[in-house]
């Protein structure tokens, strides 16, 4: 029946222990406003209809065991600003799309892996992010809200690298390989 309350503004079904996964009728109340399932023993997969909650700005699955990837369809979710994924067994990388309005993103404790997408430094509202104890790698944005942030954002993440400020390794501007193909490139003209 909870696909048929199209007046539901909050939905908060925290600490319950539910488990199994939502009903797919959560994804599409396209009035709501803030879903919050924070605390369960939820799972499957975050399904691409969750573009559906268009109304939505704040999400919280945080502490359940959703696993697969983030959808990209959440950078369809125009009012979308608060977003908790943390302590899951989320895999893949972070979209690129993730969100034009967000405040706050915490996907901490989870399995992400790949970079963290340069137009992330795009997010004007963006104020906390929290990308650590993933397995990301590359170079981690220094431009717009990434100026704020500070080590605890992306702790324990193996392979990332970038300014000092982040106690992460520099990158590398030219890696070796290209350096090689380089001089090859030379010699042969």
């Amino acid at each position: 029946c909870l696909g048929n309350l199209t007046s539901l503004r909050y939905l908060n079904l925290s600490y319950n222990r539910l488990t199994s996964t939502p009903p797919v009728e959560i994804w599409n109340l396209k009035d709501l406003v803030g879903l919050d399932l924070y605390s369960n023993l939820l799972s499957g997969s975050l399904p691409d209809e969750i573009k559906n909650m268009r109304m939505a700005s704040w999400i919280d699955l945080s502490i359940n065991q959703f696993s697969g990837g983030i959808p990209n369809t959440l950078g369809e979710m125009q009012n979308l600003k608060f977003l908790f994924l943390q302590n899951n067994r989320l895999q893949g990388s972070i979209p690129e799309p993730i969100g034009k309005m967000l405040d706050t993103l915490d996907p901490s404790h989870n399995f992400l892996s790949g970079s963290i997408p340069m137009s992330m430094e795009n997010l004007q509202c963006l104020t906390y992010l929290n990308v650590s104890f993933n397995n990301l790698s590359g170079e981690i944005p220094s431009k717009g809200p990434f100026a704020n942030f500070t080590v605890e954002s992306f702790t324990s993440n193996g392979a990332l690298c970038g300014v000092q400020r982040f106690h992460v390794p520099p990158c590398p501007s030219i890696s070796a390989h290209r350096l090689r193909t380089k001089k090859v490139h030379r010699m042969m003209y």
